[in-house]
Formats: C-alpha cells, structure tokens, sequence
C-alpha cells in the first residue's frame, strides 16, 4: 500500500521518520516488506534511491550510504523539503508531482 503519505515535506531515506539517515531506515523498510511492519509514514522518504518504488534496492542504498561510502541521497537531502522529482507517483502534497 504506497498510499500512506501524509507528510508535508520528508527527508530522502528516512524511512522509518525520525529527522536522521541511519541503519534504523534500512531496518524499517525491510520490516515493512517482508515482515509485514508499519507503512511508512511518508513513501517518498523510504524511495531511498528515488527510482518511483519502494523496494529492497531503497534499503541497500541507505546501507550502502551508511557502511561502504556510497552515495548520498539526491534531494530532500540532508535536510527535509518536498521532493523535486517530477512523476514518479510517490509525492507529498505540494511536491513536483503536484505541479
């Protein structure tokens, strides 16, 4: 279900919404896949690697962030803001899928 966004502005791999990036994001988005865990808050959030789904390679990404030096996340990082990226279906009111 990826229609749980009730947020305003999120930030890119906060997963589990708590204001930071860390292995807790990639935990919860894992517990939301395959366990059957809490939706997350904000869907554009847990698109970790902003490809429009949420899916296991979003929680890579944040390990791969966190652990092996990968990327950061695009924007809304490092700070919250809405999402700049236009269409991909999993926005917050008011973001660039709004316009």
């Amino acid at each position: 279900d990826w229609s749980s966004d009730v947020c305003s502005s999120d930030l890119r791999a906060d997963c589990n919404n708590d204001g930071t990036v860390n292995i807790a994001d990639g935990v919860y988005g894992i517990n939301y896949l395959f366990q059957g865990g809490p939706d997350p808050v904000c869907d554009d959030a847990c698109d970790s690697n902003d490809d429009g789904a949420i899916d296991a390679a979003d929680m890579i990404y944040i390990f791969n962030y966190r652990f092996l030096e990968g990327p950061a996340p695009l924007a809304p990082f490092p700070a919250a803001d809405l999402d700049p990226t236009p269409g991909d279906g999993l926005g917050c009111d008011g973001d660039a899928d709004d316009i």
